[in-house]
């Protein structure tokens, strides 16, 4: 199954996976209902005992989430979310977050947006996601569902529960169900995913889930989430970003739009110094420019500030573009203060560069107008 996931935005997701395992685990510890499940049988542990497991639990999902160790983090956490657990749960629900959790453990190490990547020449470090992980969560995104809808079918039309035929008859059925996305064409997938995502959300509000947590589902929803169906801005459009040459914070930003412009077309980069932007932009409008970060369209228009971020975000789609979109809801004014508030500290909390332009791989030196090579860059 092709997708468009970015470094960036699965660190996001993983971020959030271990979020949510952190506060489960750290709840368990909290309320003392935490229980061993050994061997298929289940013993009360003590509370320093649950205590510890919290701890230990709380250190891999910190380093989860900053991408370190993860795979280590993730097989550990898959263990434990399967040893220790709360006498509520139903058997399905620890394995359903194992399984995510295994699944991260096989992607490729140090996305961006990763403690690995800090400081490489390349910001995205060419990762990828695997094409086989994507497809294996939306497999066990349907085999949530089935679960999940059997018993609602089956109580509303054998009420006196199902003979064994229609059970063996449904276990076959939801094989099919399961790897039914699989043989979806692309566009296909986006209206799968939002039935499967509406009739789980329906079967949590009746409260006839029985088979994941109303935050196993979200995270499971965000995993197979296509990115690409949130197109960019103006997608076929090459724009030029102009910043601050000697703020670390504006080459961090470009570096930022360098990782998760995945087709590597919607910008263009120059320092605000350079001869590009006087070729583009007139010498009165020149004078009213910030000292930070410009986005000039293909047409001529200029956004600045917050503005300039926004519309720089859109242009790479996915979760950046709906952020874009929701930041839309607040005013102007009120982002401008913040970025101006940012803008005061950044020489002050970003270390100043020795360079205009960030030092990058020869084939991402090409994104930037008016450069030639220089001694330091990576071939």
């Amino acid at each position: 199954m092709k997708h468009a996931w970015t470094g960036g935005q699965y660190s996001l997701w993983r971020a959030a996976l271990a979020t949510v395992l952190c506060v489960r685990f750290v709840g368990l510890a909290c309320a003392g209902r935490a229980m061993l499940s050994l061997l298929g049988a289940r013993e009360p542990m003590s509370t320093a005992v649950a205590s510890a497991c919290a701890a230990a639990a709380t250190i891999a999902c910190l380093l989860l989430a900053a991408g370190a160790w993860h795979r280590v983090a993730a097989l550990a956490l898959a263990a434990a979310v399967v040893l220790v657990r709360d006498p509520v749960d139903s058997v399905a629900e620890p394995i359903i977050l194992a399984a995510l959790l295994v699944l991260v453990a096989c992607t490729r190490p140090a996305p961006y947006l990763s403690l690995p990547a800090i400081g490489r020449a390349d910001p995205s470090g060419s990762w990828i996601l695997p094409d086989w992980v994507y497809a294996c969560a939306w497999i066990l995104l349907a085999a949530v569902l089935a679960n999940d809808l059997w018993p609602v079918v089956s109580a509303g039309v054998w009420p006196d529960g199902a003979p064994e035929s229609a059970d063996v008859a449904w276990r076959w059925l939801g094989w099919v169900a399961y790897l039914a996305p699989l043989a979806l064409p692309r566009r296909a997938t986006r209206l799968a995913w939002i039935a499967i995502v509406a009739v789980e959300i329906w079967l949590i509000a009746r409260g006839a889930s029985t088979t994941a947590r109303a935050s196993d589902v979200v995270l499971l929803a965000g995993a197979t989430f296509d990115p690409g169906w949130i197109a960019p801005r103006d997608a076929h459009a090459v724009e030029f970003v102009y910043y601050d040459g000697h703020c670390g914070l504006c080459h961090r930003f470009v570096r930022f739009l360098l990782a998760e412009d995945r087709r590597g077309r919607a910008f263009r980069f120059a320092p605000l110094d350079s001869e590009s932007l006087r070729r583009r932009i007139a010498p009165d409008a020149r004078a009213t420019l910030p000292d930070s970060v410009v986005v000039c369209t293909h047409d001529g228009e200029l956004f600045t500030r917050s503005r300039a971020i926004r519309r720089a975000a859109s242009r790479l789609g996915g979760v950046w573009r709906a952020a874009s979109i929701a930041a839309g809801a607040v005013p102007d004014a009120a982002l401008d203060r913040i970025y101006d508030l940012v803008a005061r500290v950044r020489h002050r909390v970003f270390a100043r560069p020795a360079e205009a332009c960030p030092l990058v791989p020869a084939h991402l030196r090409s994104r930037f107008e008016d450069a030639s090579p220089r001694p330091g860059d990576v071939p």
